[in-house]
């Protein structure tokens, strides 16, 4: 009988350890399935994030510094996304100032250039000023030229037609002497 009892209490408790063991194998296999959906699920919202944060990357890349990525995340790609929005408001305050500063640049640039075509005008007409001067004195110490040269070819003239008449006079000299 000890037998018989024991072997009954062997077989209740392997019915039980069986029931108990399909138990486990349920809680195991749903503990799997809820891991893998959640692993599926938060490589998906993985996913989103980065194709969200690609579209940023295009968006700043082609210029539009105002695109914002909208994440609410708090873990290591939401402090991604945090230093990605507040590089792209850097950007767009560095692209302002440096268009302001061409804009100022280029008022100065004309203004600058405003002055050096007045300073080049203003320069043409005190060379066409003294141009007129010299070609003035030029022709007066032509004219001057022209009179001092005839006044030189007058000279001339007038010694050779000294020397001629003293040549003259000595030869009515000397004939009057003798």
């Amino acid at each position: 009988m000890l037998f018989s009892e024991i072997n009954q209490i062997l077989t209740l408790v392997m019915d039980t350890m069986k029931e108990e063991s399909d138990l486990i194998y349920a809680i195991v296999f749903f503990l799997i399935f809820i891991s893998g959906s959640v692993l599926i699920a938060r490589e998906e919202k993985r996913k989103n994030f980065l194709k969200k944060i690609i579209k940023g990357i295009e968006e700043v890349g082609k210029g539009n510094f105002d695109y914002e990525i909208k994440i609410d995340s708090r873990g290591g790609l939401g402090k991604v996304v945090l230093l990605f929005n507040e590089m792209a408001r850097q950007l767009k305050q560095t692209k302002t100032a440096s268009e302001e500063t061409k804009a100022a640049l280029e008022i100065k640039l004309l203004a600058r250039t405003e002055e050096l075509e007045e300073l080049a005008e203003s320069r043409e007409d005190i060379i066409e000023k003294r141009t007129k001067e010299l070609l003035e004195r030029l022709e007066e110490l032509e004219k001057f030229h022209r009179l001092a040269v005839g006044r030189e070819l007058k000279m001339i003239e007038l010694k050779k037609e000294l020397k001629e008449l003293e040549a003259r006079v000595k030869k009515q000299k000397l004939w009057k002497k003798k």
